[in-house]
């Protein structure tokens, strides 16, 4: 087991990757509308069944990706897949805001996936390696907090969008 020192700073790193992987999965609910008017100006009939698709892509691509990942944590480092899933969904994110087109907004919100299924698998298992078994039931109330910490904090950023 490592250090306490090190283990509190890796649950402190992990729970705000955490929190954020959540809100830049649940923000697109909020700017969906917004997003629409943009990528479809003149009313496309399709427009709220495509819509539709992207949060579709975002799951279907984590969830066809997770096991792999899964497996990848048990092979290589699981902090170089964490590291490199930040990577890709800080630029998957980036790329979502400025794409001009549906097909492109589509393919980032697939790597926003791909980004969460390199995380999500493999960031409990950090935490299991970090504490032993009497503390990680201390530890994981914590990490799991993302939920509402998540979503208060999407809504403000729904809100502040909106507001723009």
């Amino acid at each position: 087991m490592a250090s306490s020192r090190i283990a509190r700073r890796s649950l402190i790193l992990l729970l705000v990757l955490n929190l954020l992987t959540y809100m830049d999965r649940q923000v697109l609910a909020g700017v969906e509308s917004l997003i629409e008017k943009d990528l479809f100006p003149n009313g496309d009939p399709n427009a709220h069944a495509k819509m539709g698709l992207l949060p579709t892509a975002f799951l279907i691509s984590y969830m066809a990706l997770s096991p792999a990942f899964g497996v990848l944590g048990d092979k290589m480092s699981r902090w170089l897949l964490v590291g490199l899933g930040t990577i890709v969904g800080s630029i998957a994110t980036g790329l979502t805001g400025v794409a001009v087109t549906f097909a492109g907004v589509i393919l980032a919100r697939c790597f926003v996936g791909v980004s969460e299924a390199a995380y999500a698998p493999v960031a409990p298992t950090i935490l299991a390696d970090l504490y032993p078994v009497k503390k990680r039931g201390r530890c994981w109330p914590g990490f799991m907090r993302r939920f509402r910490w998540g979503a208060r904090w999407d809504m403000r950023s729904e809100g502040w969008c909106r507001m723009r």
